[in-house]
């Protein structure tokens, strides 16, 4: 008996194997991250990096680090360092925006960024804007208070980059 909603015919580059898609680059056989895949990891980044979960930043880094240390050693293979950095760079940032969010008030936003080395003046400008966390976790004053070392250092964050 065939299951027909598992079963296709098709190209290999279009099908998905054990989440993975291959495919054949200049002559030779690769294997890489299927869409889906990618599309099921980001979901649920995005779950445990939502800003209205109330935790703290350990327990979120913690439930994220379980994730990434699974599915980056599940992908190994299939990880190419250019798609290990953007997801890096793109869960940083919505760490980043978690944790701009956590600091709620102008007054607290503008006490951590001074604190971290910003100086009076941009700390007061950023941390009294309307914009939201995610925008603002892209901007350069907030980058420099957070920097990307700060979540491997500090807050302990596991990088898909270091597990290739």
């Amino acid at each position: 008996m065939v299951n027909e909603e598992k079963s296709a015919v098709g190209r290999p580059w279009h099908s998905k194997y054990l989440g993975f898609r291959i495919t054949r680059f200049m002559g030779k056989t690769r294997t890489g991250v299927h869409a889906e895949s990618l599309r099921r990891l980001r979901r649920r980044v995005r779950e445990l990096t939502a800003r209205g979960r109330g935790r703290s930043l350990e327990a979120v880094v913690g439930e994220l680090n379980s994730l990434l240390r699974g599915w980056g050693g599940y992908f190994r293979p299939g990880l190419c360092g250019t798609l290990a950095g953007e997801l890096d760079h793109w869960i940083r940032r919505r760490l980043r925006a978690y944790v701009w969010a956590q600091w709620k008030l102008p007054r607290t936003r503008i006490r951590n960024l001074t604190e971290r080395g910003v100086a009076r003046h941009w700390a007061a400008a950023v941390g009294n804007t309307r914009k939201g966390a995610w925008r603002l976790s892209r901007n350069g004053t907030v980058c420099a208070a957070l920097p990307d070392d700060w979540f491997t250092r500090s807050a302990g964050v596991i990088l898909l980059g270091s597990l290739c």
